[in-house]
């Protein structure tokens, strides 16, 4: 029973761990881009060369240090707020269901709990979707 007990502790635990680790990682590897991108600018500014439009902004005028022309629609800045409260809310949904079914002994209660903030999450999420959709934005106008 004490093996069961430490197995089911340490596993939301180690859950967490990752996705913080993943965090790190993402973030990590973004300044990285971003550095990159700034070092290419500046080596094409000391030949004397002018950099393209699509190197004006560097990678922050592309979601995630993508491309220009790689498909990925912009996205207004309600749809990105949309998007990062709807994943915050699946992620405390998850929590909270995990935390009440094992800690407090109720799964039933811990999945209708959690399971409604996954829901509502969700939903933000889609609102997210179809608002990026309704109003594109140009890269200009995502920096301010």
């Amino acid at each position: 029973m004490m093996l069961r007990d430490l197995v089911l502790t340490l596993v939301p635990v180690l859950m967490m761990v990752g996705f913080f680790g993943l965090a790190a990682l993402w973030l990590s590897r973004r300044s990285r881009l971003h550095e990159l991108a700034h070092r290419e600018r500046l080596a094409m500014i000391e030949r004397g060369l002018v950099p393209p439009v699509e190197l004006q902004g560097g990678v922050l005028d592309f979601p995630a240090g993508q491309a220009p022309g790689s498909g990925i629609a912009s996205m207004s800045k309600a749809a990105g707020r949309f998007r990062s409260a709807g994943v915050l809310l699946v992620g405390l949904g998850v929590a909270l269901a995990i935390l009440l079914a094992f800690a407090a002994e109720r799964p039933g209660i811990g999945v209708g709990v959690g399971g409604g903030l996954v829901a509502l999450g969700a939903a933000m999420i889609i609102n997210a979707v179809f608002a990026s959709r309704d109003a594109p934005v140009t890269p200009a106008e995502r920096r301010q």
